[in-house]
């Protein structure tokens, strides 16, 4: 199970289209998340 639980389809997608350089980041920067807004504010989401 995923910290956040299942992922949207959007976000999933949103990943999935990362390059490589941004993957390791991602990788790195997921250990300071604490809530699915932290990976939405690094993918560039805003927040509602």
């Amino acid at each position: 199970r995923y910290v956040f639980g299942e992922l949207p389809e959007i976000i999933v997608n949103r990943i999935e289209g990362l390059s490589t350089q941004q993957l390791e980041d991602l990788a790195e920067d997921l250990f300071e998340f604490s809530e699915l807004a932290d990976l939405e504010a690094w993918l560039g989401y805003p927040r509602e």
